[in-house]
């Protein structure tokens, strides 16, 4: 239990402030890692421990891992030495891998639909890079953006009724929120500086996101209308990728304030901050598992 020191209001003896211990870390957290040699998936605890290896591919790189809603499967984006980058699901237990989707020079950042039944991810198309959505099977690829612009990172809305993304479309990156079928898009983030990268708090609520607004990469919070942004992280180095816990208390990010990244977990408000992955190898890209 954390004890802090105040002054009595009667000016008597300083009494103890009893500060609420963070509540605790429950759930799997996925991240990619090059613990074995490549940028490989693993699996842990949400408390950092029981990390286990998902995937075992020396010459292929995954990245961005994302559970479906019914924490059976991950979808990933995947590099090898063939030109393409791919989108493939497979098993929570490393198992029965598939590809959905791939792109000469660029197909990453899946995101599940709430109902598990559809897959938005970005995808290069005709010398941009737009948002695409596809059934969880493989089917019904279509895209849901079109604009001269680089559109990437989408993010399901609990509901499903909107997806955020990232767009450069107004001449920096912003965040983007939009109708689930890709009409009215609005930009939540608009104030010069770059901003990528959101992700929805279980409520549907709130948004973090990356920002360099402040000279470098920090997570911030938004509400889901465009008001009250609230920076949670204030490190030199660079703070990223965040991921809510399933029951909004937490969130887990990629942070690098050292030699390599690491995966770390704060409260939602940026309290008790702490490391979840060590300095011995990077890590990145967490997705905390939504049961």
């Amino acid at each position: 239990m954390l004890m802090a020191v105040a002054a009595s209001s009667c000016g008597g003896r300083p009494t103890a402030r009893v500060q609420p211990e963070p509540p605790p870390l429950n759930g799997m957290i996925a991240f990619s890692s090059d613990r074995s040699g490549s940028w490989d998936l693993f699996v842990m605890n949400a408390d950092g421990s029981g990390a286990r290896q998902l995937t075992d591919t020396p010459t292929t790189n995954e990245f961005s891992p994302i559970w479906s809603p019914d924490g059976l499967e991950i979808a990933f984006s995947t590099r090898d030495e063939s030109p393409d980058e791919r989108i493939e699901v497979m098993g929570a237990d490393g198992r029965n891998r598939r590809s959905l989707a791939h792109h000469p020079t660029y197909c990453n950042h899946p995101c599940w639909s709430p109902d598990g039944l559809r897959i938005a991810f970005a995808m290069g198309h005709e010398d941009q890079t737009e948002i695409f959505v596809i059934d969880a099977d493989g089917a019904n690829l279509h895209n849901l953006t079109d604009h001269p612009s680089l559109d990437t990172s989408p993010s399901w809305s609990p509901d499903g009724k909107r997806i955020a993304f990232t767009s450069n479309r107004s001449g920096s990156d912003d965040v983007f929120v939009m109708d689930a079928d890709g009409r009215n898009p609005r930009n939540l983030t608009r104030d010069g500086s770059n901003s990528s990268g959101p992700s929805w708090s279980p409520d549907g609520n709130t948004i973090t996101f990356d920002s360099d607004r402040n000279g470098n990469w920090e997570v911030y919070r938004i509400g889901a209308n465009g008001r009250n942004v609230r920076r949670l992280t204030d490190n030199p180095g660079w703070d990223q990728q965040s991921t809510w816990s399933p029951d909004g208390t937490r969130i887990a990010y990629g942070s690098q304030r050292g030699a390599v990244s690491m995966i770390r977990v704060m409260d939602a408000d940026g309290g008790h901050d702490e490391p979840l992955t060590d300095s011995s190898s990077a890590a990145r890209s967490p997705s905390w598992a939504k049961k």
